[in-house]
């Protein structure tokens, strides 16, 4: 990426902060300009009443909930509790890998696990999804749909005070489903501009580090106090505090990922990794020339100018762990 490129990103992402500051987004919906409200708790706990209406509403209406579903379908042979714990033990394995991962030094070894990660969140997201058309319709789904639906309700004015609704709740009730999915579309394609990555970015970039110094006051930087923040505020400070927690105890950091969080994050789990490989190796004789899977010639003259010698027995001689495998290493449940 250019530094044109990168100039015209952060340009971008400094009038995203600029909105999360105001606690609204300006748009155009339909040729016309529309304000968006950013949501905090008592608009969350307004979506919780919504869903417990909509929840009881489904169940009296005869839609049986995900237990009772899940009940049902076993029963009927079309799912089996096999194929539930199948789910489960997938789930475990998965965070089992995650964790592994946080303690491998060597890019192969990281590579490798990252790849087995991948795999097996695609055999979980099969199976799920195989799951849910067995069950069909729920309660919960039910309701989880028609209450998500209510932020657009909740998020839409037409006024930059935000005091005057986009529709009202009957209007909003009488939607057609063709106008409900232009307004949900829109509102999507707005929230792409909040996504996860944007807010680390945002917490990462030169704008905002000054307000590190404040990050535990958020009076001093929003000008209210916790609970009546956004969303994205308390998002946006969380991340703050986590980088500037890197930035304070990890050393070294390569000016090249300071802005990428991603990257920022690999390479302070591969520090953490390597000061606890080198605790561990300290009283140890100094790293002879063995070789150590996924290891570079970098990696090589790394470890043995830091005195270790290996780093895990399993991976040694793999680039994958097994199920078995990892659950043994980490203890089984």
């Amino acid at each position: 990426m250019t530094s044109k490129q990168e100039s015209l990103i952060s340009s971008k992402l400094f009038l995203t902060f600029n909105e999360i500051i105001k606690g609204y987004s300006k748009r155009k919906f339909r040729g016309s300009p529309i304000f968006i409200k950013h949501l905090g708790i008592s608009e969350k706990a307004f979506f919780d009443f919504r869903f417990q209406e909509f929840y009881e509403y489904a169940l009296s209406s005869g839609i049986l909930s995900e237990e009772e579903a899940l009940k049902k379908i076993i029963e009927d042979g079309f799912w089996s509790d096999k194929e539930e714990e199948e789910i489960n033990t997938l789930k475990k394995y998965i965070d089992r890998l995650i964790l592994t991962k946080k303690n491998f030094v060597r890019k192969l070894e990281i590579e490798a696990i990252s790849k087995q990660i991948d795999e097996e969140r695609q055999k979980l997201a099969k199976k799920i999804s195989q799951k849910k058309e067995a069950l069909g319709k729920t309660a919960e789904e039910y309701a989880s749909n028609r209450s998500n639906d209510y932020i657009i309700y909740e998020s839409l004015f037409t006024d930059e005070s935000l005091s005057k609704r986009v529709f009202s709740e009957t209007e909003f009730e009488e939607m057609t489903y063709e106008d409900l999915i232009e307004y949900i579309l829109f509102f999507n394609e707005y929230m792409e501009d909040f996504k996860e990555y944007n807010l680390q970015k945002i917490a990462l970039l030169d704008f905002f580090q000054p307000y590190y110094i404040v990050l535990d006051q958020p009076m001093q930087l929003w000008g209210k106090p916790m609970v009546y923040l956004t969303d994205f505020q308390i998002r946006t400070t969380i991340y703050g505090k986590i980088f500037k927690n890197i930035f304070e105890t990890t050393e070294y950091i390569p000016d090249e990922i300071r802005y990428d969080p991603d990257k920022l994050f690999e390479y302070t789990d591969k520090s953490k990794a390597k000061k606890n490989l080198e605790s561990k190796q300290k009283n140890k004789d100094k790293a002879s020339g063995e070789a150590v899977f996924g290891a570079t010639k970098e990696e090589m003259e790394e470890m043995k100018a830091a005195g270790t010698k290996t780093l895990n027995d399993a991976m040694k001689t793999k680039g994958v762990m097994t199920m078995d495998e990892l659950i043994k290493l980490h203890g089984a449940d």
